[in-house]
């Protein structure tokens, strides 16, 4: 979330959720409260017992190139004391680093049992996605149809023979003076997934510059991609 190629951690739990930002010296605290990420009891009116959560992953909605957060929420039913009427959660991150709630406005506020999910570009215009996995429900896909988002780059990297997906490799795009890094990982987080090409939203710029940190230690050159495009990038470069 910071730029600093050290990946914060998003914890769910039954009441709190817990965001922890990466310290230089390796350990983590607590992010503030006023961030806006605790989530700790849902935002629809009705319940106001504490929430339950399940998956949790961020991901640039708007690309406006500023993380996004999105918590799988769901009772369960050995646990009444917890709220039963527990909508996902849509945190939007602003400028000035807190996070706002949007479930509803986005249309994802469902109250159904959601364990798990995967956000990604799955019809290919540019801006992320959304499929819910529900326990006792239809599963949910929703389309990002965001209006005025901004720009985006997706980067694709091949790996060397025995690592082809490159797992393990950062990615670090920068535009005009942001910069954004994100790892190639397997899996997420409960019942959920990451998918590939790794997506980045720029806001209004029109290029950014791409550098691979491969797994093996390997630094690759810069790379430029114009706004709106996939690169491919192949070890080492």
């Amino acid at each position: 979330l910071t730029g600093d190629q050290r990946d914060e951690v998003m914890l769910t739990s039954m009441g709190d959720q817990l965001m922890q930002i990466a310290q230089i010296d390796g350990t983590y605290k607590n992010a503030p409260y006023d961030i806006g990420t605790y989530a700790h009891s849902p935002y629809l009116k009705g319940d106001g017992r504490p929430s339950t959560g399940w998956h949790a992953a961020f991901a640039d909605v708007d690309n406006d190139a500023r993380a996004d957060l999105f918590i799988a929420k769901g009772n369960v039913d050995q646990m009444p004391s917890m709220a039963m009427l527990d909508p996902n959660n849509l945190l939007i991150q602003g400028a000035d680093g807190r996070f706002t709630e949007a479930g509803a406005t986005a249309g994802v506020a469902d109250t159904a049992r959601s364990r798990g999910a995967a956000l990604a570009d799955f019809d290919g215009d540019g801006l992320v996605d959304l499929a819910v996995v529900n326990r006792r429900a239809d599963m949910r896909l929703y389309r990002n149809v965001t209006s005025d988002a901004g720009h985006w780059v997706k980067v694709q990297l091949k790996g060397p023979e025995k690592n082809r997906f490159a797992i393990g490799a950062r990615v670090i795009v920068m535009t005009e003076g942001i910069r954004q890094s994100q790892q190639i990982t397997i899996g997420g987080g409960h019942a959920g997934a990451t998918l590939l090409p790794l997506h980045f939203g720029i806001g209004a710029a029109q290029q950014a510059t791409v550098q691979v940190k491969w797994p093996d230690g390997t630094l690759g050159t810069f790379v430029k991609a114009l706004a709106d495009t996939t690169i491919d990038i192949r070890y080492p470069h």
